[in-house]
């Protein structure tokens, strides 16, 4: 079974599945690659690789398909989205439908006034599994002009966000992409990795040390979910802030720690 073309059915297989259609097919096949074991059946290996998506992508869409009654909303949004500022509102309802982005929701002001408050002007950005949080940007203390960069797994996000960038006239551009096997080689003043790297490790155990080791910007922002989904904290801050330091090259980067409600975020500044 562990042939090319096996492990190429198995993940057309899964990317057809009705939950898995708007992840990126990289990713997929890594998967695949990844989680086969030998002699097992083509159904293992298959509910193997649905469960892992599961647990470091799926879980944060809250059942949520697709987002193409989102990308509705904001094509369908009045006049009124003539700034940054009055694009809150409807920002705020798209954010809850993912849970990354509605965990920070009730402290977007503290979040990004304190992050943007310890950088020079931003002319730049580069998110990397963004998710939902470029459309935070209103919240953001970003330079006029600003360009915006964002990548994610699924395919349907970068879609909605591309949607949110023309409607608002945002210099900025989305599309899909697999960090473990890619990593964008435009260059920014500030990286965003927001409650990423637990996600990646579950994948490959050294998909933070690598991604760190990627990013050339001179600040980036990290940060570590404190409480998991399910609301338990099980030690997560104090076991993410260990690892962190573990990883992080103290040669290249100069640390600022902030604590928030729900996320533990580091502040890099390189050296």
């Amino acid at each position: 079974m562990e042939n090319d073309s096996s492990v190429l059915q198995i993940a057309a297989e899964i990317s057809a599945g009705k939950n898995f259609r708007e992840i990126d097919p990289g990713l997929i096949l890594h998967l695949v690659k990844t989680e086969m074991q030998p002699n097992e059946s083509e159904k293992e290996t298959v509910k193997r690789v649905r469960s892992k998506l599961h647990q470091i992508s799926n879980a944060y869409r809250e059942g949520v398909s697709n987002y193409q009654d989102l990308i509705t909303a904001i094509w369908q949004s009045d006049n009124s989205l003539t700034s940054l500022e009055a694009a809150k509102p409807l920002a705020f309802e798209l954010m809850k439908s993912h849970a990354s982005t509605r965990e920070r929701i009730a402290i977007l002001d503290v979040f990004y006034s304190q992050i943007f408050a310890a950088l020079p002007p931003i002319q730049s950005v580069l998110d990397l599994a963004c998710g939902l949080n470029p459309l935070a940007i209103p919240w953001m203390k970003l330079a006029d002009h600003f360009t915006y960069e964002a990548y994610d797994i699924y395919r349907d996000i970068a879609l909605l966000l591309n949607v949110f960038f023309e409607k608002l006239n945002i210099r900025g551009k989305a599309d899909s992409m697999n960090l473990l096997e890619e990593f964008p080689q435009s260059e920014c003043d500030l990286t965003f990795l927001l409650k990423t790297i637990p996600c990646l490790e579950q994948v490959d155990k050294n998909a933070g040390t690598h991604i760190l080791n990627q990013i050339r910007s001179p600040y980036a922002v990290v940060s570590f979910p404190i409480f998991s989904l399910s609301g338990r904290q099980k030690g997560m801050k104090v076991n993410y802030e260990k690892h962190f330091l573990e990883i992080c090259d103290p040669q290249r980067w100069e640390l600022e720690r902030m604590l928030f409600p729900n996320e533990l975020v580091f502040l890099m500044r390189r050296k």
